[in-house]
């Protein structure tokens, strides 16, 4: 319908966006962070926005500190995450030239000696740091960037987004084009994507933080089908808007007869490499969601998954179906 309620709040949504970019466009590009960064305590401290669920995520993940600093840590990330959001609006002011005045590409050379092999690369990383920025840098500079985007509910912002993602020189692939993921690594160029989403509906599990999370299984089945060489990344903030990268080569077990424990084993090897950093940067990674969720009484858990936490020191709860129980027919 033409003026359904949630046709209005799109707009009404992307006009925010459209406003907020025109106002932080008026501020030097060294002082956007400030501001975001003031908006951050404002959702945390006083509108209280998420903050039940993201303090309950740091006492999961962060148990072992006190509350009064896992209070700050959490005020912290607000505070990280309203700067990145107005660094991100801002990407396409950055002239080309300028980049290592926000970004330092360090251990680019394992990037290169990745691509040198010729079997494309697949980076990966989490919701920490920057990642749209470290993205935009490598596609600024010259690398052949492929950006996988889950896509946004409102198409408005979601077009606004991906603009800015171009703005930079990187090309972006769509919810659900595996053959544009297969196409971009065949044609050998970096498929950059961010593989510690909830997934609901599979029955993917894996330790994070000791405890048993769901995740997607893409990035470990495009390196199964490739052959690509898979990169984790970081983009981790030195100061207002500006940032240093990480690269590192991640192992991937040859193909074995056995899908789902392919799949399980690269991408626990993932959640291993987010988690190092995530230790050593906790205010950097996004906790406003629900990462740490009890695995439903009806998820399609399969004795191979459940053997496969076990060895990784989680307890799985009995009343999770497997696959063996689940009723037939």
């Amino acid at each position: 319908m033409p003026n359904s309620p949630t046709r209005l709040r799109n707009r009404l949504e992307a006009l925010a966006v459209f406003l907020l970019r025109g106002v932080t466009g008026l501020l030097p590009l060294r002082w956007v962070s400030v501001p975001g960064a003031a908006m951050g305590w404002v959702l945390f401290t006083v509108l209280r926005l998420a903050r039940h669920t993201t303090l309950s995520n740091f006492a999961t993940a962060f148990g072992h500190l006190p509350a009064s600093e896992r209070v700050r840590l959490a005020g912290a990330c607000y505070r990280f995450f309203g700067a990145v959001l107005w660094e991100f609006l801002n990407l396409p002011r950055i002239r080309r030239d300028r980049l290592g005045e926000f970004i330092t590409l360090a251990d680019r050379d394992v990037l290169d000696r990745a691509l040198a092999e010729g079997r494309g690369v697949v980076l990966v990383s989490g919701h920490l740091g920057n990642w749209e920025l470290m993205a935009g840098a490598l596609a600024a500079q010259g690398y052949p960037v492929s950006m996988y985007v889950g896509g946004q509910s409102n198409a408005l912002v979601d077009g606004v987004m991906n603009a800015v993602r171009r703005s930079l020189g990187s090309e972006t692939i769509g919810r659900g084009n595996v053959r544009g993921l297969l196409k971009a690594l065949k044609a050998r160029r970096v498929v950059a994507l961010l593989a510690d989403q909830h997934e609901s509906t599979k029955r993917w599990y894996v330790r994070f933080f000791g405890q048993p999370v769901s995740a997607v299984s893409g990035p470990a089945q495009m390196l199964r089908r490739s052959g690509a060489v898979l990169v984790f990344g970081a983009c981790l903030r030195e100061g207002p808007f500006r940032y240093r990268t990480r690269f590192r080569v991640l192992p991937v077990p040859p193909p074995a007869a056995d899908e789902e424990r392919d799949v399980l084993t690269v991408t626990q090897v993932l959640f291993d490499a987010l988690e190092a950093v995530v230790q050593d940067h906790p205010e950097q990674y996004f906790w406003l969601h629900r990462r740490f969720r009890p695995i439903p009484k009806t998820a399609r858990l399969t004795e191979s998954n459940r053997a496969f936490l076990a060895e990784h020191g989680v307890d799985v709860p009995k009343s999770a179906v497997t696959q063996s129980d689940m009723p037939r027919g």
